[in-house]
């Protein structure tokens, strides 16, 4: 018969062999969840690096047809002493002259099959991509197809949805741009896809995304008159709010992109209308050139809305403030704006802007523009 120092010895032993075990299998567990995150982060990685690779080296190439030059070579009618057949150039209708091109099987494979398959079969999602690749230009291809890309970093939020930071755009010109990417199933295997909002909420944003909401709702009845025909505020500076950092950085970038003599210095907004701030980069030039200022607002507009202006950022009209310098009555000198040009989206979707028979004329009176005055305010000269 067991002593009693014998059984306390005999549950200790067994208590302590319980508590190894117990341990062994949380160790275990940790091990597992370690290996599956390297696995998750891996694939994350590499996908990522995929569709960097399809935008920057098989998306927009050179044009095989004319090898790059924008024209061909056609056969001329017949000419010379032995009646030898001449030869002509005509514009490469590939590449409609351009020496370049996007691939659309490329751009299919970027911009729509790397979004998730609900997201692929949702009603007009095709339509929509078909919309935006007709609508490419030779002026898009840095924000489509950059010329450098580089993977900054690339990290799990859990373990279905992930974040990878690249920088983008010209070399020496990048700009650092955020991914949100999600785990799905297709076709029996599971991979990481472009988050959209349309895919469900992100981690730990449905919160922020009411008090935005109530945010909104409240503020609508202080915000000013959003409309075109809305009459200056004489007596009162309008609040334009900041946004927030991803599309501000996106938009910011896109106005980096366009050869304009005005530049962009700050994106905000104004309920649902986005503002943007723009100067005159070079002060010899006339800042009262219409038809410049003109060009230039339909290239940024262009830009900023994008061929689909719904996606990624939503806005019912984008107004663009060309400033200018002013003096108030004590000597203090502020770049105010001087003109604003506007235009909403619908208005803008209903344009053909890839037609070239479309002249700066027709295209510019969907546009509004108004002049702008603030009291107590002198416009100095042209500046």
């Amino acid at each position: 018969m067991a002593t009693f120092a014998q059984t306390v010895c005999v549950l200790v032993i067994l208590a302590f062999a319980a508590g190894t075990s117990e341990a062994a299998m949380v160790q275990a567990r940790d091990d597992k969840a370690a290996v599956n995150e390297k696995i998750l982060l891996r694939d994350l990685s590499e996908r990522a690096r995929s569709w960097m690779e399809v935008r920057r080296e098989k998306l927009w190439i050179s044009c095989k047809p004319c090898d790059g030059k924008g024209t061909v070579v056609v056969p001329g009618p017949p000419g010379g002493f032995h009646k030898q057949q001449s030869k002509a150039r005509e514009t490469c209708k590939a590449c409609s002259g351009e020496g370049r091109r996007f691939i659309e099987a490329e751009h299919r494979k970027a911009y729509f099959e790397f979004h998730t398959p609900e997201w692929q079969t949702s009603e007009g999602a095709f339509e929509a991509w078909q919309r935006s690749f007709r609508a490419l230009r030779r002026q898009d291809s840095e924000r489509v197809a950059p010329s450098s890309l580089l993977r900054r970093k690339v990290t799990l939020v859990d373990h279905s949805h992930g974040l990878t930071v690249i920088a983008e755009g010209k070399r020496g010109k990048e700009v650092e741009f955020e991914y949100r990417w999600v785990l799905r199933k297709q076709d029996g295997k599971t991979k990481w896809f472009l988050w959209k909002p349309s895919d469900g909420n992100w981690p730990d944003e449905q919160g922020q995304r009411d008090a935005s909401e109530s945010e909104t709702e409240s503020d609508a009845a202080d915000e000013p008159d959003e409309s075109d025909n809305a009459a200056d505020s004489s007596t009162a500076r309008e609040a334009i709010l900041e946004l927030e950092e991803e599309p501000r950085t996106a938009l910011l970038a896109a106005a980096a992109a366009v050869e304009a003599s005005w530049r962009v210095t700050a994106v905000g907004r104004v309920g649902r209308q986005l503002v943007v701030t723009l100067v005159l980069g070079d002060e010899t030039l006339d800042p009262s050139d219409a038809k410049r200022l003109q060009r230039d607002s339909i290239a940024y507009v262009r830009a900023l809305f994008g061929p689909e202006p719904t996606e990624p950022f939503e806005w019912d009209s984008i107004r663009l403030d060309f400033s200018g310098l002013w003096m108030d009555e004590y000597g203090n000198e502020e770049l105010l704006p001087r003109w604003s040009v506007s235009i909403g989206t619908l208005e803008y979707r209903k344009v053909r802007w890839e037609n070239e028979r479309l002249d700066l004329a027709a295209r510019w009176k969907h546009f509004t523009q108004r002049d702008r005055e603030h009291a107590d305010w002198t416009l100095i000269g042209d500046s």
